[in-house]
């Protein structure tokens, strides 16, 4: 059985029987050092730091007021409790004492019982604050770790709230297209239906992502033509707004881990959404995807405005401004590239992003996103 850790005390005494004295009656239940003067003490203290210092007040040199001046001075030795060793009992040596930090007095010649009760009182104190303060600092943590959680949970459902947008607009487009075009109803109504579908998708991924420290992602496999394809579909205004198109060239049997409510809508979405509103009219917008190793890399290819360097820079911040318009005057809300990293994330893959903006070229500008997803 491991016998229990002695308590370290520091004696500074420039009386050789004094010390003597001390050793006698403390030696069993502690471990001593020993100083002689109030300089051989600093020294002590860098070498170990005491759980409790008994310091001689009168001694040649540095008195035992200029050494605790030294201690306290010093932020690793301020916490160590000091107990002064004095012949003198005048209210105003006892004022100045306390004033400069220590914690009790013992009156010389020293009584066995009352060194003992006092040394005990005073470690246990220091004990027990060391116990506070390390809880307080544990509690500081959490508490700082909860803020960031609460904070980050409440920009993601602000980041999700936005995909609401892209099917809400195709409602609304879609139902003045009917009005107007009789013709329309038939296709329109089930675009509606298809949009209206994507729209409680994304609020049932909100309601999970309330609680997104109990909510566990579940990966599954999905099969990229057909989650491009549903994301298309979505786009197919958008895209026949601005006169462009996508040029897929994807391999064969392409899969990924990922979550499919958040892929189309959260990830997919954004990445192409933000190609089309970058891009002029009649451009064309290039999906590709290839397998590599364990990986799937899906590149979506712009030859848009780009992103200028001081935007790229924060582009997954969500408290930096990297919102602006588009070439068509589509505004934005800068939420988005957020979110896409957020959830790549989460699927166990990454986003990298590469651009040069027009402003750096005027021949060759455009941005490439790229996911890397985990293979299928």
């Amino acid at each position: 059985m491991t016998s229990p850790v002695k308590p370290h005390l520091l004696l500074v005494d420039d009386t050789p029987e004094n010390i003597d004295l001390l050793v006698e009656m403390l030696g069993p239940d502690y471990e001593l050092s020993v100083a002689t003067d109030g300089a051989s003490a600093l020294e002590a203290t860098e070498d170990q730091i005491p759980d409790l210092i008994l310091l001689d007040i009168m001694m040649p040199g540095m008195d035992g007021y200029e050494t605790l001046k030294h201690l306290k001075e010093n932020l690793e030795w301020a916490a160590i409790p000091v107990i002064f060793l004095t012949a003198k009992n005048q209210n105003e040596d006892l004022l100045l004492g306390f004033q400069l930090g220590a914690v009790d007095f013992i009156t010389k010649p020293f009584n066995l019982a009352e060194l003992q009760a006092r040394i005990r009182t005073h470690i246990d104190l220091a004990l027990a604050m060391r116990v506070i303060e390390k809880q307080k600092i544990e509690l500081e943590a959490v508490n700082g770790q909860l803020a960031v959680a609460n904070n980050e949970q409440k920009e993601l459902l602000h980041v999700l709230c936005h995909d609401l947008v892209n099917p809400l607009g195709s409602i609304n487009s879609f139902a003045k297209l009917m009005q107007t075009d009789p013709d329309t109803v038939a296709m329109g109504l089930e675009l509606i239906e298809g949009s209206s579908q994507q729209g409680l998708d994304i609020i049932d991924l909100i309601r999970r992502m309330r609680a997104m420290e109990e909510y566990e992602v579940e990966l599954t496999s999905w099969k990229v033509a057909e989650v491009i394809e549903n994301s298309l579909k979505q786009l197919k205004l958008k895209l026949e707004a601005k006169k462009q198109e996508v040029k897929l060239s994807l391999e064969p049997g392409l899969e990924v881990l990922a979550e499919p409510s958040s892929l189309v809508h959260s990830v997919l979405n954004n990445l192409l959404t933000n190609a089309i509103k970058f891009s002029y009219p009649q451009q064309t917008i290039e999906v590709r995807g290839v397998k590599k190793g364990e990986q799937v890399r899906l590149e979506i290819e712009d030859h848009g405005i780009g992103i200028p360097p001081t935007l790229l820079a924060n582009l997954f911040q969500i408290n930096k401004k990297t919102s602006r318009l588009g070439t068509g005057k589509e505004e934005g809300t800068g939420f988005g590239m957020p979110l896409v990293e957020k959830f790549m994330r989460l699927y166990g893959g990454e986003i990298e992003v590469e651009s040069t903006s027009i402003e750096e070229n005027q021949d060759h500008h455009g941005t490439v996103m790229r996911l890397i997803f985990q293979a299928g």
